[in-house]
């Protein structure tokens, strides 16, 4: 008995609207896995695909976070750096202003300085 081949395939249809989706969802039933794989129909409209998307399995994984951001992964502010590197300066530049913020507000309420 030759060896089970589990495969992944992750569709997107859009533009077409719901008329045009039996093709497809026979396609990913066919192949479907252990709800490995997923389609997703945008319909035709004004949307913007990557908005679309970001909500979608494809894009966001089962646990509805998108990879890099997902558990934390140990990463600071929860994000792998390397996929974002300006991200993850902007959110760490940002972390620094607003902890200087509440030390300066601390000092002044008499507090000393706040640990964050």
């Amino acid at each position: 008995m030759p060896p089970v081949l589990f495969s992944q395939q992750d569709t997107v249809n859009f533009g077409e609207g719901t008329q045009s989706t039996a093709k497809p969802e026979a396609f990913i039933n066919a192949v479907n896995s252990n709800d490995n794989s997923h389609l997703v129909t945008i319909p035709p409209g004004q949307h913007i695909l990557s908005d679309m998307l970001i909500s979608s399995p494809i894009i966001s994984g089962e646990d509805g976070a998108p990879p890099g951001f997902a558990a934390g992964g140990g990463f600071e502010f929860g994000m792998d750096p390397t996929l974002d590197p300006y991200l993850a300066q902007a959110l760490r530049i940002s972390f620094e202003e607003e902890r200087a913020h509440q030390e300066a507000a601390a000092r002044a309420a008499g507090g000393g300085g706040a640990k964050v």
